[in-house]
C-alpha cells in the first residue's frame, strides 16, 4: 500500500548510538553528528521535524530503550506521521523487530519512514525486499560481534 505523501509532514528523527561515550556531555558527538544530519535532510524536502528521540549508550538487540518505546507510543497517539533515521541499523539489529516495526507497525499507522544512507523511503519503495535483506546484515552483524568478543574472552581467560 502507498503512503500519502500530502500528510507525511511532522517527522521524528530517532538516533542511537550502543555505546557509552558521553564524557560530562549529555549526548556523544555522534548523536549530535546523526541529529545534524537527519535534520538538514528534512529541510532539504521541506519536511517538519516535530521531535527527536535519541537512545544513547543503548544496544540495538531489542526495542526495550526509552526513547524507541516513547516514538512508539507518540506514533501511536499520531504525534508524528513519519521517522527519519540515519540507518535502518539505528532501529535496531535484531531484523525480525526492524521489519515488524518498518513493514507492519508503521504501515498500519500511515508512518512514513525514511533511512538516508539505505536509501530508503517507504512513501516511494512499496514492498521492496531490500529492507528485508538490510535487516538481515544488520542482524548478522550483531550475532558475529559477539561471537568475536566470546572468542576474545575466552583467548584472554585461557
Amino acid at each position: 500500500m502507498k503512503l500519502p505523501l500530502i500528510n507525511n509532514t511532522r517527522f521524528a528523527i530517532y538516533a542511537r548510538l550502543s555505546r557509552e561515550d558521553l564524557d560530562d556531555k549529555k549526548y556523544s558527538s555522534s548523536i549530535e553528528n546523526q541529529v545534524k544530519t537527519l535534520k538538514e535532510k528534512l529541510a532539504f524536502q521541506n519536511l517538519e521535524c516535530v521531535e527527536i528521540y535519541i537512545d544513547d549508550g543503548y544496544s540495538g538487540k531489542n526495542m526495550n530503550r526509552p526513547a524507541i518505546q516513547q516514538l512508539i507510543n507518540d506514533i501511536i497517539h499520531k504525534k508524528v506521521n513519519g521517522v527519519i533515521v540515519k540507518d535502518l541499523s539505528r532501529i535496531g539489529r535484531n531484523m525480525i523487530e526492524v521489519g515488524k516495526f518498518v513493514e507492519e507497525f508503521c504501515n498500519q499507522h500511515f508512518i512514513r519512514v525514511i533511512s538516508v544512507l539505505d536509501h530508503y523511503d517507504s512513501a516511494l519503495h512499496i514492498d521492496d525486499e531490500s529492507i528485508v535483506l538490510k535487516s538481515f546484515i544488520n542482524d548478522y552483524y550483531l550475532k558475529e560481534c559477539r561471537e568475536k568478543q566470546r572468542q576474545f574472552y575466552r583467548r584472554k581467560r585461557d
